[in-house]
This record gives C-alpha cells, structure tokens and sequence, in this order.
C-alpha cells in the first residue's frame, strides 16, 4: 500500500460545532510531518513476477533527484493456506479482509458453484467479507456459521441477477419495437441509455470502494465475479439490415433520403458494437495505494432475445479490459471462463509478491518518483505520485470543476461522530458569501437496524467547517455510519463511512 507515514498531532482551533443551532466559521488546522514514504513494487520479467532482487538491484528517484533507500523488503502472500496449517500445526492466521463483488444478470449453476467453492475452500472463520451485488452491498464481520452467510449471499445474487435481467428485458422489448418500425433515430438514443444504465461503471463506487480498504488492516482480497457484457445487436435477418442493399428505398421514409438512411444504420452499427469506456488507469493507481490484490472471473453467458432482429453478443472493452489490467498490476490474475470452481482453484494458489521501498523525503510536499532496476529486461510497477487523489481529479475533470465538496477525518471518539467538510461551493447572498451544504447521517447496529437516520442542511460562511454529534444511547457493539454530503450551490456531493467499535 502506498502509504505516508507521520507523526504529529491534529490541532483543532475552534473547529468543531454543535450539529443543531450554530453557523460553521472555522477551519481545521493540521501539522503533519512525514517522516518515510514507502513505494510498493511489482517485478516482472517476461510476463512472470521476480522474487529474488536485492536492495542494491533498485535505484529510487523523487523529481529525478536520486534517494538513499533506507527500507526494503520482500512481501509475499496467497490465498491458499500453507500445508502444515492444514495439519493444523499453524492455529494463527494473518488478519484478511474479503471482498466478493457481483457484477451479474444470469444466476445459474456456475455462478452456485463459483460461491459454494469460495466458501469451502477459500473462506476461514475469523475472515472478514465485504460483498457487492450490482448495487446492493453487505458486510459480514462473522463466518462462523458459513453456510448460513453463503446461502444469504446466493439469495441475493438471485434476487438481484432477477431485477438486473427484467430491467434488461424491459430495454430490448422497446429496442425491438422502434426496429421492427425502422425508427433507426430512436434505435440509437435506446442503445446509448441503454449503455449508461447497465454497462456504465460507477467512478464515485470504485472510489468510495478503495478509500473503504484503505481503513482495512491485514491482508485485502478482492474476488470480482464478473459476467461479460452484453449488447444487443442487429440480426443478420432483420429487416433494416435486408434493406441496406437497396439504401432503404422500399421504406416510405427513406425514400427521398437514401443517404441518411445508410448513415444512420452505420451509426446504429457502431453504437451496438462498442462498449463503454473506463478510466482504468486512473482505477489502478487508485488500488495501489489500498495494498488489495484483485482476481477477476470473467464469465461468458448466455442471454436470449427471443427477436428475429436482435441478438445478444458479448462486447470486449470496457470493464473487462480494465478488470485484467487492474488484477495484473496489483498481483491477482483475471480468467476467462465458465468452470469457476478450477479457476478459483488456480486464484487462490496464485502468489502476490512485491518489494517494499522507503526513503525520508527531502520535504513535506512529495515529488514524482520514479524506481529502477540495475540491471535490463524487468517491468516495474508502482506508484509514482504518492499524493494523488487519481479519482477525485478525474471526476472534476469530468465535470469541468475546480474543486468537489470533501469529508474528511470522519471519527467516532466514544459517542460522539466528528468531522470536516470543505471543498463546496460559495455563492454571494444579500448577507454577504456563503454556502449550503446538506448532510445527511446513518448509524446501523450490527442487526443491520437504524439507530439514526437525519437530514440537515447547514449555512457555511467559511471554505471549511467542522461539525460533532454526541449520541449518549448507543449500546456497545459495532455500527455502520454513513455520512453522505451534497453541495447545494454547486451541485456536487460525496461519502464516508466508518464501522467503529463502541465499548
């Protein structure tokens, strides 16, 4: 994990406000001094990571000025557990944190078998799991009773693969209307909602995702079991591609515009065989700094169109070239494949080693780092700007803003929730510059049963203010807080959660 170590201590100077009743005015201070940046690295060489480098073998840069390595070792780990802990010669594990993610339309009986396999053979009692179903997420923080938390889990993958496989359903029935009427206009705008609603991955999710793991201590997996896109495409015996040959001349409203009418089919055409594009640079860099090795299952399948025009294909790109690119460069691999019960097999027994470089900065403000190895013919991978928050700026780029409402330092300190908000927007008002900023809170006990649920839109004079609630009556145990944030004047909004232990 990329990961800035520090001493110091936060300094609050009039930062925290009561959440009912007052107007925020001040901003937090904060004295940070870095003391070690540490640089996880993946070596390969030909394709196949490399183990037994020393050192010496690394020369480290920051703004092309060469650093003295003052850390270096090699960590190395697999899912599988070691022989003799089969045995049961070894009783203490490392802590691990699962993540199952189900990016799914089909249940059936290699998507049951992929779990049942995960949770005999992969998952361990004292494990923590984290599980995303489309949009549905759960955490399980006890495996204890694994069949019980397994048939949970396969329920809500059925439930959700339903509701994403009707809602497709629902697409291509009115897909399959306007081309049976040649409204190729309306073809075109259908598939591009159609890409956005079912195809479009999330940013923010994969955002909030990593900062989630970056609070995770011990070893982090993430399974993503992900069935390959889908599109529906013309048929070769439809109607509008029969009509090509004569550039739709036997369609009234086509006649007097052939041109226009081979132009839309073309545009149609390529609409339906192009995926959607992914930051997946942006999302790898992202992964580093969190130290989470990926594995991806990549499954074919099948989906039915029951229309004489359309049919259903799987399109490359997108989230499945991402997926393999993230899952190379963070130490998994991605499979392509139907029979998930042997490629976990070959998941778990796959080792994530990388070496662990430090050096002491020449200055608070970190510069681009670059790493080498002596000698020729290896491929690093790595981090080399420590201090980028890769998503955030992709999002403001993508929305063409200076700066996005932010939570930061979101704590639960006995029973009382503190935290900053800053980053939104200042409009001018008749009492002079000011802005509003809308939060709401979530607290769930370990019942999955909210405690607290509300809603508060508060005025800000200031580019930051803190706020703390106190909640007296919470009951030892463990909770969910969400806070989610949204910037009134500009429109922007973001989210933190946090899962403190109450005693």
């Amino acid at each position: 994990m990329s990961k800035i170590s520090v001493i110091g201590l936060l300094v609050f100077c009039g930062l925290f406000f009561p959440l009912r009743g007052q107007d925020p005015d001040d901003a937090i201070v904060e004295a940070v001094k870095v003391v070690n940046v540490e640089v996880p690295v993946r070596v390969f060489a030909a394709g196949k990571p490399v183990s037994d480098l020393k050192k010496e073998d690394f020369i480290l840069f920051e703004d092309d000025q060469p650093q003295s390595i003052n850390g270096f070792y090699l960590s190395s780990k697999k899912i599988a557990r070691p022989a003799q802990a089969i045995s049961g010669e070894i009783k203490a594990f490392s802590s691990r944190y699962f993540v199952l993610v189900f990016q799914v339309h089909d249940f059936n009986d290699a998507l049951r078998q992929g779990l049942a396999y995960t949770f005999e053979k992969i998952l361990r009692p004292e494990d923590r799991l984290l599980v995303f179903v489309n949009d549905f997420a759960r955490e399980y923080s006890d495996l204890t009773d694994r069949e019980k938390v397994r048939l949970d889990i396969e329920q809500n993958v059925k439930d959700q693969c339903h509701i994403l496989h009707n809602n497709m359903l629902i697409k291509l029935r009115e897909l399959d209307g306007w081309v049976r009427d040649l409204r190729l206009q309306k073809c075109i705008e259908l598939i591009r909602d159609y890409k956005k609603r079912f195809l479009t991955q999330s940013i923010d999710k994969y955002y909030f995702f990593s900062t989630f793991l970056e609070k995770i201590s011990g070893e982090k997996w993430v399974i993503s079991f992900c069935q390959k896109e889908m599109l529906p495409r013309l048929s070769p015996t439809s109607d509008i591609l029969r009509n090509m040959d004569n550039s739709g001349l036997n369609i009234p409203a086509y006649i007097s515009s052939p041109t226009l009418f081979v132009r839309l089919v073309q545009a149609l055409q390529q609409e339906m065989n192009t995926g959607v594009e992914f930051p997946s640079e942006d999302v790898v860099k992202l992964f580093y700094k969190v130290n989470a090795t990926f594995h991806s299952l990549l499954i074919n399948t099948q989906f039915e169109t029951n229309s004489p025009d359309l049919e259903f294909k799987s399109v490359s790109g997108g989230i499945e070239e991402s997926l393999r690119e993230l899952s190379k460069k963070t130490g998994g691999t991605a499979i392509s494949s139907t029979d998930l019960k042997s490629s976990l097999a070959i998941m778990e027994k796959k080792e994530d080693s990388y070496y662990m470089l430090t050096y002491a900065p020449r200055s608070a403000k970190i510069g681009k780092i670059k790493v080498q190895v002596v000698r020729k013919g290896y491929q690093l991978l790595y981090d080399d700007n420590q201090r980028a928050d890769y998503i955030n700026e992709y999002l403001e780029k993508k929305a063409g803003a200076q700066s996005a409402v932010k939570i930061d330092g979101l704590l639960l300190t006995g029973k009382r929730l503190s935290f900053t908000l800053s980053g939104y927007s200042l409009a001018k008002q008749k009492e002079g510059i000011a802005g509003f900023v809308g939060v709401h809170i979530r607290i769930k006990n370990a019942q999955n049963q909210d405690v607290y649920n509300e809603s508060k839109i508060y005025k800000a004079r200031s580019p930051s203010f803190g706020l703390y609630l106190d909640y007296p009556d919470l009951k030892t145990g463990r909770y969910d807080i969400v806070v989610d944030v949204i910037d009134r004047v500009g429109g922007k909004i973001c989210s933190d959660f946090i899962k403190p232990l109450v005693q």
